[in-house]
C-alpha cells in the first residue's frame, strides 16, 4: 500500500485522465485508501481489521463491481458514493503494480537476510518516504502542509454516507459476510480508527514520536512502531529507485528489471484511468458491472495473482531503512 498521499494523487491524476482536469474530491482521497483504514489504528471493537485483510487478499474486482450496481440504483450519496468508488478501484491498480518493488526493497521481519528482525515495519516506513518525495515533487509540499486528515471528509460526515455502502457490498461479494452481525460497526469503528491515525501523523513531529516512543515502551505500541511515523526530512536515500538498481518479484524471482517507483507509478495510470471510466458508464451510462470485475480482477492486492497463490515473499534487497528508524529512535532518547 504506498501511504495515503501517494494513492490520493494517484487517483486524482486517473480521474484527470479519464475526464480531464477537475478539483479534488475529498471522498475521491478517501476512496483512495481502498481498504487500508481498516488496518489503522485498530484500537475500538469489534474491528474490521478481518475485512481488511479478506478485501485486500481477495474478491476486490467482485466488491468494487457490487458497489458500482448499488450506487448506479440509488440516488442517496450518489455523487459521494461514486467519486469514492473512483479512488477505491485507482488503489487496486497501483498496489498491485509497485508492492513487488516496495516488497524488494524494504523486506519483511523473517526475511532470508541478516538481522531480518530489524526490518519490522520496512515497508509502511518506505512508503511514509516515498509519499514525502511525491508531495515534494508533484504537489510542492510538505507531509504535514498537505494534512491528508484534513483533505478527506470528518468523520461524522464518513459514517453517515459510507457504512451503508460498503456494508451491503461486501455482502453482496463476499457471502459468508452475511453471518457478520457486527459488521457494519466494524466498518464505523475502523472509520474512526483511521481518522484518528491520520490526525497522529499528519502532526508527527518529535513530541509525537516522543509519545509514541514511550507508548511501546510500555507495550500499548507494537515494537519498532517509529516506522510508522514520516521523519523530519526525506534522507539521502535513493528511495525511488532513481538509479535503476536491479530488483526481482519477491515471490518468483526470475529477470532483474530496473523500473523505479515513478516507471511504475505511470505505468499504472492508464489502466487505471480506462477503470474510472468505466466506474462512471456503469453509474451514470450503460455499463455492465460485471465488466468492472473482470477488468479489474479479484488477486490480491500484494500483486494481483489469483489470491496469494500459496507462493510466500523469498527475494529482496532492503534499502538501509531500518538505520534511519534507528536514528529517528536515538533522537527522541537522548
Amino acid at each position: 500500500m504506498p501511504s495515503h498521499a501517494t494513492h490520493a494523487i494517484f487517483a486524482r491524476k486517473a480521474v484527470a485522465s479519464a475526464a480531464g482536469p477537475v478539483d479534488p474530491s475529498p471522498w475521491l482521497d478517501l476512496g483512495a485508501q481502498g481498504p487500508d483504514p481498516f488496518f489503522h489504528g485498530v484500537r475500538r471493537q469489534p474491528s474490521g481489521e478481518l475485512w481488511g485483510h479478506r478485501i485486500h487478499g481477495e474478491g476486490y474486482g467482485r466488491l468494487a463491481a457490487a458497489m458500482a450496481d448499488r450506487i448506479r440504483r440509488s440516488d442517496e450519496h450518489r455523487s459521494e458514493h461514486l467519486d469514492y468508488l473512483r479512488g477505491f478501484v485507482g488503489h487496486a491498480v497501483l498496489d498491485r503494480a509497485v508492492h513487488p518493488w516496495v516488497n524488494y526493497f524494504s523486506g519483511w521481519e523473517g526475511a532470508a537476510v541478516p538481522t531480518s528482525g530489524s526490518l519490522k515495519f520496512c515497508h509502511p516506513f518506505l512508503e511514509r518516504l516515498i509519499d514525502m518525495v511525491m508531495l515534494r515533487d508533484i504537489l510542492g509540499s510538505g507531509i504535514r502542509e498537505f494534512a491528508f486528515s484534513t483533505r478527506i471528509p470528518d468523520v461524522a460526515e464518513q459514517n453517515r454516507v459510507l457504512p451503508g455502502l460498503l456494508a451491503s457490498a461486501i455482502r453482496t461479494a463476499y457471502p459468508d459476510a452475511g453471518a457478520d452481525d457486527e459488521l457494519e460497526t466494524r466498518i464505523r469503528n475502523a472509520l474512526k480508527d483511521d481518522m484518528d491515525f491520520l490526525r497522529l501523523l499528519d502532526i508527527s513531529g518529535p513530541g509525537e514520536r516522543q509519545w509514541a516512543r514511550d507508548a511501546e515502551s510500555r507495550g500499548e505500541l507494537p515494537e519498532r512502531a517509529l516506522a510508522l511515523f514520516y521523519p523530519d526530512e526525506i534522507p539521502p536515500v535513493d528511495v525511488m529507485n532513481e538509479d535503476g538498481a536491479g530488483w526481482v518479484d519477491p515471490r518468483r524471482g526470475g529477470e532483474k528489471r530496473r523500473d523505479s517507483f515513478m516507471d511504475l507509478f505511470w505505468t499504472a495510470l492508464k489502466p487505471a484511468a480506462a477503470l474510472t471510466a468505466m466506474v462512471d458508464d456503469i453509474v451514470l451510462g450503460s455499463g455492465s458491472p460485471g465488466d468492472l470485475e473482470g477488468a479489474l480482477g479479484n488477486g490480491d492486492l500484494t500483486d494481483g495473482s489469483r489470491g496469494t497463490d500459496g507462493t510466500k515473499l523469498l527475494y529482496c534487497d532492503p534499502l538501509p531503512l531500518s538505520s534511519i528508524i534507528d536514528g529517528m529512535y536515538a533522537a527522541v532518547s537522548g
